[in-house]
């Protein structure tokens, strides 16, 4: 995905991406900053894994590594929305585990 810029991770509230991304890759809610800056700087290369068009833009789902605060490193997958002439903008996130 080209041209993400800086976004904010949203403090969204999805109870289980919650549970799971501090068990797994010690990130918490205030660490959204630390996040959001691996998500936009490795986004650029991430293949895209699927798309849906939907009435507010297009949805972009990728899945890219990200390097915990505990020192694992876990897949992430992100949803980024793209409306119109508009900067991406990070929907969602989740550990990617299978």
């Amino acid at each position: 995905m080209q041209n993400a810029e800086a976004v904010a991770v949203g403090n969204g509230g999805d109870d289980e991406v919650d549970r799971w991304q501090p068990v797994v890759l010690g990130i918490e809610r205030p660490d959204w900053r630390y996040l959001r800056d691996q998500l936009v700087e490795r986004v650029v290369e991430a293949p895209v894994l699927g798309t849906r068009i939907t009435p507010f833009g297009v949805l972009y789902e990728v899945v890219v590594l990200v390097d915990g605060l505990n020192g694992a490193t876990a897949p992430v997958a992100a949803i980024w929305i793209i409306e119109g002439d508009l900067p991406p903008r990070l929907v969602s996130t989740w550990v990617d585990i299978p």
